[in-house]
């Protein structure tokens, strides 16, 4: 008789329980500690990810590391949602809320990983690099990021500052002052986005004075934006090297490594980030998350459905139209391994109907109202990149061809469904431009962007993989990938259409300096004056930048004021040759408003214009 048959189950797994004890002590102490920390003002962020490390090592070896983190991704965006509606309804301190949480979820983690005696072992240096491929893009970001704060005339915060960020500011600061998102029909219908910055930004504020409160925001909406950046470069390297299971070929480590690379270009963060579109990072993470759930539905059909549902509400909290992506999926699902969901039982069947349950809720009861009371909002107007229709219809006929190539049933299925989505969603928001000028309006383009970005991400993960597998390891195989890569760099540079556009990728534009003025001096003019007693704005200050700084000003400025809405309508149409704009200003603000001026005449001409508003010019020091 062996040793091993001398040693009974029981007696290995209390073994194991044993060697895990100091780990998960560690992970314990490590989890309170950043939960104190998060009270006096560490970023929640720190604390997330620290409370999901026990779950991702729980989860790993059960359900595979692509599952584990799309679920921890998906699931962790929607307990945000919901704890920011009950932190509203409770009257609870947003951040204080989902701090708690994810104490809970992460304490749980580690007492589950006792019970169950897992081995607990550092991963094999293979397995590290397999993982570190997708990670590539993401490191590339935060070390440029970090070296644009040593870098000259380098802009390493205001480069969020562009478009419409000063919107998502306001919708943020919105939700800390109302304590948690509110729901109805005259309610903001997309608010998770704001949400995630008002988290950050609450969970800053602990240890900030009243005057820095600004700054801190500002600092917080960066770090948010950075780290959805960083989670879109990972998730995108994650869906291509998702595709080929088992397979730790030096090419397939490349694929994925240059997938995650993609969202640093100019048509997707660039461009998002050159029209203040911030939920375009909370929203590619989800949708690409949710095709990497759909590619594990074969061996787990249930899970994946219900991380779709799951996917299905987040969306319809950042950007509804969109919702219609993992819909179909999860109807793909349904129409191929309906058999396999039925026969689900105990806490799988209390998983899928619990997902099923909550998106039905939320459609129903949050979102629809929002729609109804909105009217014709899917008809608005906005600022938005012309990109040709062709862009998209080139995209579709690559990924299904690819797809085809690649003889993967459940692949063929996913694409097919994931395009007769967007098919579907492009429909519905055309006819709802139908009355318009032009049909293409704001929303069907940003549609178009969007979907092709998503199909540039998987063509990317499906070309590369159609390439390892009809090449044999050589040199021959390389020259392939490099050809690719410089196909799809091409395609990049052609996805720019208007002549003279300055098309610069993400990381291009924080080096150039030139987001608002040059570096980060306007923006730290703005969190400066913004802090101050009185509401202060420039006029004929002779700085460069003044009219940038006003629109920020008199954005912030909006908040304290009944007339906000005419104090932000203002912003964008206040003319500083005009002393008719800075009475209409003043008229709103107050009479102890400070104007920061150059122009020693300008105390003449406003009593001139309009004796009755008031107001305290301040020379430039």
């Amino acid at each position: 008789m062996n040793i091993q048959e001398q040693t009974p189950g029981p007696v290995r797994r209390d073994a194991r329980r044993r060697a895990l004890v100091l780990p998960t002590l560690v992970l314990a102490c490590l989890l309170v500690a950043t939960t104190f920390s998060s009270v006096l003002g560490l970023p929640i962020w720190i604390h997330a990810a620290v409370a999901l490390l026990p779950s991702a090592i729980y989860l790993r070896p059960r359900v595979g590391g692509a599952l584990t983190i799309v679920s921890l991704v998906l699931v962790s965006l929607l307990a945000a949602l919901f704890e920011l509606m009950a932190a509203r309804i409770l009257a609870l301190p947003i951040d204080v809320g989902l701090t708690a949480l994810f104490t809970i979820s992460g304490l749980a983690s580690v007492l589950l990983m006792l019970r169950a005696g897992d081995e607990f072992h550092v991963p094999r240096f293979a397995t590290l690099l397999r993982w570190a491929a997708p990670c590539l893009g993401a490191t590339v970001w935060f070390v440029a990021l970090l070296w644009s704060n040593v870098a000259p005339n380098a802009s390493p915060l205001a480069w969020i500052t562009r478009g419409d960020s000063a919107n998502n500011l306001l919708f943020a600061r919105l939700i800390i002052e109302n304590q948690g998102i509110t729901t109805g029909a005259a309610e903001n219908p997309v608010p998770l986005p704001a949400g995630l910055l008002a988290l950050v930004m609450a969970s800053n504020r602990h240890s900030v004075s009243a005057a820095d409160v600004v700054r801190s925001d500002v600092d917080s909406f960066a770090q948010v934006w950075l780290l959805l950046i960083g989670l879109s470069c990972v998730l995108a390297g994650l869906a291509a090297i998702s595709l080929v299971k088992g397979d730790r070929s030096g090419l397939t480590l490349a694929v994925g490594a240059a997938a995650s690379l993609v969202p640093l270009s100019w048509f997707i963060s660039g461009l998002a980030v050159e029209y203040g579109f911030f939920n375009t990072h909370v929203l590619l993470p989800v949708v690409v998350a949710s095709w990497v759930a759909y590619l594990q539905a074969r061996d787990r059909p249930a899970v994946a459905f219900s991380l779709l549902c799951v996917a299905g509400t987040v969306l319809l909290a950042v950007w509804g139209p969109l919702v219609v992506l993992p819909g179909a999926l999860a109807v793909a699902i349904v129409v191929r391994q309906w058999r396999d969901l039925l026969a689900a039982r105990g806490i799988t069947l209390a998983v899928i109907v619990l997902s099923l349950g909550q998106l039905l809720w939320y459609g129903v009861v949050v979102t629809l109202p929002t729609l109804v009371g909105a009217g014709g909002s899917l008809a608005a107007v906005g600022a938005v990149y012309p990109f040709p229709v062709m862009l998209l219809v080139l995209l579709i006929a690559g990924v299904v061809c690819l797809a085809a190539l690649l003889r993967n049933s459940h692949l063929l299925w996913g694409s097919l469904a994931l395009i007769t989505g967007m098919c579907s969603g492009m429909g519905i928001l055309l006819l709802s431009n139908r009355h318009e000028a032009t049909i293409w309006g704001y929303y069907p383009m940003k549609f178009l962007w969007l979907s092709a970005v998503i199909l540039f991400i998987l063509a990317v993960g499906f070309a590369g993989t159609l390439v390892a597998r009809a090449t044999r390891r050589g040199l021959l195989r390389w020259i392939a990938f490099a050809a690719l890569a410089a196909t799809f760099a091409a395609f990049l540079n052609l996805t720019s259409v208007v002549p003279g556009y300055d098309a610069k990728n993400v990381i291009a534009r924080i080096f150039a300096g030139d987001s608002f003025g040059k570096g980060d001096a306007a923006i730290k003019r703005v969190t400066k004056l913004a802090g101050s007693s009185s509401p202060t704005l420039l006029w004929h200050s002779g700085d460069v930048d003044e009219g940038a700084i006003n629109f920020w000003l008199l954005q912030i400025m909006s908040e304290k004021e009944s007339d906000g809405f005419d104090l932000r309508y203002l912003a964008y149409t206040a003319d500083s040759t005009k002393i008719e704009s800075l009475c209409s200003i003043l008229r709103i603000t107050g009479a102890e408003t400070v104007i920061v001026s150059a122009d020693e005449t300008l105390a003449q001409e406003l009593l001139s214009a309009c004796s009755d508003v008031g107001g305290v010019i301040q020379p430039i020091s």
